[in-house]
């Protein structure tokens, strides 16, 4: 993404998200409360299930429907998503994740390789996993649509989690322990499923609650930090000190936000690296990614079997 293109992609969703989201009160001035700097390797004898990858297969069915919901011309779009297993599990309750890609909020989709490869990691974990698709913008930019589409992202994000509630007994998850992540755009969209479960949308599965209780975001942030509050999922955020595409400033004072109101929160910076620098930090962002969710998740408690 060039520089102008990236600069104008952050001014569009700081425009849009200022101007559709309800301003609630403040935090209150700074306190000595600051994010924790890094995600530490939660105890255990390896390999330790949840933490480590314990499952040699990973099973992958593609394209399964989650919701509906309109596009930009008014008609249904039909919202897919592709489910990982681990194979030859037999624990009779699982958490679940939710990946979603990047791209603008105008390109991408489930096979996304960094969010099929997060998706495959905590399968092999012993996770439910989805990569998710959501709707997009049919033009191909954010210039004149970026507003509704990153709301659009959220809610059908929050119907991929209901949709994993749905399915509690057929895939065996356990309900209470879902979380979200994401890259760049899929981060964004992670971080308001994270943060507005009182506003689900109507892409489907109603009657389960939208909640999460742990995000992951890669390069992504709010231009704000009004609407973070006591109650919201706990949050690891990855970014690049050098970001041109979503500012690092924007990551910074979330995670500061998430400090002051003692919400548990992680601002892991990287130095020098760009925006998305999967190539270099994927492997510690699916890692301590994984090793922040069994803290907040408490998959220490969560039998194995």
């Amino acid at each position: 993404m060039g520089a102008v293109r990236a600069a104008t992609y952050a001014v569009l969703i700081a425009g849009m998200l200022l101007a559709c989201l309800p301003a609630v009160a403040t935090a209150g001035p700074a306190s000595a409360a600051s994010p924790a700097t890094t995600v530490h390797r939660p105890a255990g004898k390896a390999p330790l299930r949840y933490r480590d990858e314990v499952f040699a297969r990973v099973d992958v069915v593609r394209g399964i429907r989650y919701g509906s919901a309109p596009g930009a011309d008014g008609r249904p779009v039909l919202l897919t998503l592709d489910l990982y297993r681990p194979v030859g599990d037999r624990a009779r309750r699982r958490p679940a994740f939710v990946w979603a890609h990047g791209g603008g909020f105008s390109s991408g989709d489930s096979s996304d390789v960094q969010m099929s490869e997060a998706a495959r990691a905590f399968a092999a974990r012993g996770y439910v996993a989805v990569s998710i698709n959501y709707r997009l913008l049919n033009d191909g930019s954010c210039e004149r649509a970026c507003r509704s589409h990153i709301l659009a992202a959220q809610h059908d994000a929050q119907a991929a989690v209901r949709w994993l509630r749905s399915r509690e007994r057929s895939l065996r998850i356990d309900t209470r322990r879902i979380g979200i992540g994401g890259s760049s755009a899929g981060a964004v969209t992670a971080l308001l499923v994270g943060t507005r479960p009182n506003d689900p949308g109507d892409s489907g599965n109603p009657g389960e609650r939208s909640s999460v209780r742990t995000v992951a975001s890669m390069s992504g942030g709010l231009p704000f930090t009004t609407d973070i509050g006591r109650t919201d999922a706990p949050t690891l955020f990855f970014h690049s000190s050098s970001d041109m595409t979503v500012p690092y400033a924007w990551a910074r004072d979330d995670a500061a936000a998430f400090a002051r109101l003692k919400v548990p929160v992680v601002l892991e910076t990287l130095p020098g690296a760009g925006h998305v620098p999967w190539d270099r930090y994927g492997a510690r962002f699916v890692k301590h990614s994984a090793w922040f969710a069994y803290q907040q998740l408490g998959l220490a408690r969560l039998p194995a079997r």
